[in-house]
């Protein structure tokens, strides 16, 4: 009741800036409403006083001097009032304000507004390009949160992705991405089904290398979550099936991850012998990543032998070669060992 009592013009602002969410700055509710921030401030204002809306006064807040609704239920019914046409249309050219400033921060926002937009559109080619896009920017959302250490937000995007997502081989990416997020949070079981699921699509979309990248990734969550008999027997198999791959970098990871499955089983020689094929193929190609995998592998595997002296410098080498390329699991791993 209390929006039927605004005018149609208040009205229609207030269902653009619900579009926005909860909170929004006057100049985005400005370019999806159409007209110019100085002409919106003193109707925002007077929105304020009317108590529908109200401002960021806090001096700390990263919000200072964004309006918000007074109330959720307000921007709800607001929001609801919409059409489809219209919500796809206002989510649209908020998405495209947000691409433009260009800020990785607002990755979550616009795939947000990408999605809505998507769901707001009925079938057709129209909605099968929004959904091209909603599923770049969800995954673009998904590896900022990853990148902050978010994982179960990244889980969230990811899921939200395949949701819209029929092709096998992009399946595929998002399951391996979902995988790997869960594996770095320490949820082995998720990341172990994610992970099966995604060689699953790959090798249904005939990617014989993303079921081979990701086939070393699901030997090192199985490592991860100490099922090391099933990781072994797991890696052999997949490397089996990279004889005549093009690309032996996959091949040189499998190598790498299954001598970690060997070392941990107790079966130092072996993992020894395994990471030495796996550096024989890093090493020219210069896979730093696998380099570092296989040193940490390969020293503790030859602590296990008590030599003492070459794995101080093999594990040396690791944790330089881990820093280098970011990977911070791996190198705490060749810092402990």
């Amino acid at each position: 009741s209390r929006l039927d009592a605004l005018d149609e013009a208040d009205r229609s602002l207030l269902q653009d800036a619900a579009v926005l969410g909860k909170t929004f700055s006057a100049e985005a509710l400005a370019v999806i409403y159409g007209q110019e921030q100085s002409e919106l401030e003193p109707r925002l204002r007077a929105l304020t006083k009317r108590e529908l809306l109200e401002i960021s006064v806090d001096p700390v807040s990263p919000e200072r001097g964004q309006y918000g609704f007074v109330q959720s239920v307000i921007r709800e019914v607001a929001y609801d009032t919409l059409s489809r046409r219209d919500r796809r249309a206002r989510h649209l050219a908020a998405a495209r304000y947000f691409e433009g400033l260009g800020e990785d921060e607002l990755a979550g926002v616009l795939s947000t507004h990408y999605l809505a937009a998507f769901e707001a559109t009925d079938p057709g080619p129209e909605a099968g390009a929004l959904r091209i896009q909603a599923r770049l920017a969800l995954r673009g959302a998904a590896e900022r949160a990853i990148e902050l250490g978010a994982a179960d937000q990244a889980l969230h995007l990811l899921q939200q992705a395949l949701e819209i997502t029929d092709d096998q081989a992009e399946r595929g990416d998002l399951l391996e991405r979902a995988a790997a997020a869960a594996d770095n949070e320490g949820r082995y079981e998720q990341a172990e089904r994610l992970g099966f699921e995604a060689i699953e699509a790959y090798e249904a979309a005939g990617d014989r290398t993303g079921a081979a990248r990701m086939s070393a990734l699901q030997g090192g969550i199985l490592t991860d979550a100490s099922k090391l008999a099933e990781a072994a027997d797991f890696l052999e198999a997949a490397m089996a099936k990279t004889d005549d791959l093009e690309d032996e970098s996959y091949r040189a990871d499998i190598l790498a991850r299954l001598s970690r499955a060997r070392m941990r089983l107790g079966q130092a020689t072996e993992a020894i012998a395994r990471a030495d094929e796996a550096l024989a193929i890093a090493e020219p190609l210069r896979l730093r990543r696998v380099i570092a995998e296989a040193f940490v592998n390969q020293g503790a595997a030859m602590g296990q032998l008590a030599r003492m002296q070459e794995p101080a410098v093999l594990l040396a080498a690791a944790i330089e070669l881990a820093s280098e390329v970011g990977d911070v699991a791996l190198e705490l791993r060749a810092r402990n060992n």
